[in-house]
Formats: C-alpha cells, structure tokens, sequence
C-alpha cells in the first residue's frame, strides 16, 4: 500500500509540475555564459551582446533560485523574486508550494543548456525568448520522510521569455514541457 501511494504522490507532484508550467533546474554557480572572473574589457559591450548575457543570466539565475527552494519547499522565500516577474513568479510559487502540499523535496539539480533564440526589438534589445533543454534526472524528488519518488527526472524542453524591466533583466514567463520533450 505504501508504494501505491508513493508513487500516487509522484504522479501527483510531476502532474502538478507540467500543468502549472506548461501554461516551467541549475545550481547556484556562476553563469555558464558569462565568465564570473572575466574582466569587463573582454566582454562584448554591443547591446545585443549585453541583453543576451543578461538574459541567459536571468534564466540561469531563476533556476538556481528554484533549484535552492526546492529543496525546502518553502514557497515563500523571497529569493523567488530575484530573477523572476509576473507570470513566471507566480508559476515558481504554486509549484513549490504544490511540492509543499505533498510534503515533497528536491535534492540536486538539473543541468541547463540554453540559448537566446530572438531578442526584440533589433538595436538595443529589452525582451529576449531563450530555449532550454533541462536534464532534471540528477534534480530528484523526496517525500520529507526521504523516500524518492521515482520517475520525476528526464530532460525537458523550457520555452522561456525574459524581459528587461526598468533595467533589471527577469524571467516573465516559462514553459517546462514534460519529461522526455528534448
């Protein structure tokens, strides 16, 4: 009986996930895409090179924000807010709070890949739309009493819209498409 219910909270909890994003991991490490030590003079200074590294580093920084909450659940952290606005906000909070509800934890973190399919509008760039292929089978789901719930991971595919807003460069809206997309 217990397996019948674990596995009915992993269908619960990856069903959970795929509706709320498909209207949504990465660690906190620098970004991939801009060197964390490089010095400001070897970096392209064009704006479209700046709104493509500010963008990658949004999305990079939103993962590593959810990827942190995650692994208490606590839908209430405001670190939420730091690389995410508006619908994407909104989509990170019901999710972790739905894995609350479950009394389920992340524990790792997926890998990301993206890259910037379009900036808008030409010149000088404030809306970018990044495509992802997230490989979450090292991001792995436990009830609180550490039990993992099997068959959460698989790489998925993130359509992902990052706007500069007054300056600063967030995530506004995202898509995680299910397990296997990628």
């Amino acid at each position: 009986m217990a397996g019948k219910h674990v596995g009915r909270v992993a269908l619960v909890v990856y069903a959970l996930v795929t509706v709320l994003t498909a209207s949504c991991g990465s660690s906190m490490r620098p970004s991939p895409h801009t060197p964390a030590s490089a010095p400001s003079s070897i970096l392209p200074t064009d704006p479209v090179s700046i709104a493509s590294r500010n963008a990658l580093a949004a999305y990079d920084g939103m993962m590593a924000d959810w990827t942190a909450v995650s692994k208490t659940s606590n839908y209430q952290d405001p670190i939420l807010t730091r690389h995410t606005s508006g619908d994407a906000l909104s989509k990170l909070v019901r999710t972790v709070a739905a894995a609350q509800a479950a009394g389920v934890v992340s524990k790792g973190r997926p890998a990301d890949s993206p890259r910037v399919v379009k900036l808008t509008p030409q010149g000088t760039p404030t809306e970018a739309i990044l495509a992802d292929c997230a490989d979450a089978s090292t991001w792995l789901q436990f009830k609180t009493d550490g039990t993992q719930i099997p068959g959460v991971g698989g790489r998925h595919a993130v359509d992902v819209q990052v706007d500069d807003i007054d300056g600063v460069w967030k995530v506004s809206k995202f898509v995680f498409h299910p397990a296997g997309t990628c």
